[in-house]
């Protein structure tokens, strides 16, 4: 499971990447930021394939364990995240996951309040 969750978080950035690239070219007014984007999420793709096994690895995998029966609010907050690489954030794969994990918990814990 852990190399498939990593794994999974790559293949989600790189796709992204293909497709700032796709809109680098139907929107040529914008095209320096689309780039830019798509050069950040390939980097970020590739740090992630080299974090399989390792200690962030490890705390990927547990974080997604926790909130897995709220898959959901999971995915809504990778694709969030990823949506905004470029434009309104950056950073290396290790604040990528934590920024990712911590708003997934605060999610969780707003809808454990509320219920």
């Amino acid at each position: 499971m852990v190399e498939m969750m990593i794994g999974m978080l790559s293949e989600s950035l790189s796709m992204s990447a293909e497709w700032r690239r796709e809109k680098a070219e139907e929107f040529p007014h914008d095209a320096n930021r689309n780039l830019e984007a798509a050069a950040e999420l390939d980097r970020l793709a590739a740090e992630a394939l080299k974090a399989v096994g390792s200690s962030l690895d490890r705390r990927f995998s547990q974080a997604f364990e926790r909130v897995e029966e709220d898959c959901l609010c999971w995915t809504e907050q990778e694709s969030q995240l990823i949506r905004e690489v470029g434009f309104h954030w950056s950073g290396d794969i290790n604040d990528f996951i934590n920024t990712l994990i911590s708003r997934c918990c605060d999610q969780l814990e707003v809808r454990e309040v509320a219920q």
